[in-house]
């Protein structure tokens, strides 16, 4: 079997995944391709909330099983009820990574870090989430 090209990053699971139009879509490639998978026999199409599409598991599905963004949903709904949250998860998610980010440079002084934050590999980031990601940092190290 070539490599699918049907591929996308999963904002749910945080990587690529097979991705299907429909249901019938995913079962049908099942249909044709299990015997070149390993555990072909066991795999089932799930709907994904947030891709808004099908994928594929050898996972058993059970009642109990929630995804990423349901357990970011819910932590952000008590945060939000604690009154601890000023914006959405997602945009949360994005400044403590880039917060962690500059912590990892263990960065010292504004300068370096605006000249980090303004390297190629950032520019995917608001201007919005790189000044929330730096005050929280400055506020950490006291500058």
């Amino acid at each position: 079997m070539s490599k699918p090209k049907n591929r996308l990053m999963c904002p749910d699971c945080g990587r690529q995944k097979m991705f299907f139009e429909s249901e019938s879509k995913a079962n049908s490639f099942i249909k044709w391709n299990k015997d070149e998978i390993e555990n072909g026999d066991k795999l089932r199409a799930y709907y994904c909330p947030a891709c808004c599409g099908w994928h594929i598991s050898h996972q058993q599905f059970h009642k109990d099983m929630e995804g990423r963004t349901d357990k970011l949903i819910e932590n952000y709904n008590k945060e939000k009820e604690l009154g601890k949250i000023k914006h959405g998860p997602f945009v949360n998610i994005l400044i403590e990574e880039l917060y962690q980010e500059i912590k990892r440079h263990n960065l010292q002084d504004r300068k370096s870090i605006n000249q980090l934050l303004y390297k190629p590999e950032y520019s995917n980031y608001s201007s919005f989430v790189k000044q929330e990601a730096k005050v929280k940092y400055y506020t950490e190290i006291n500058i």
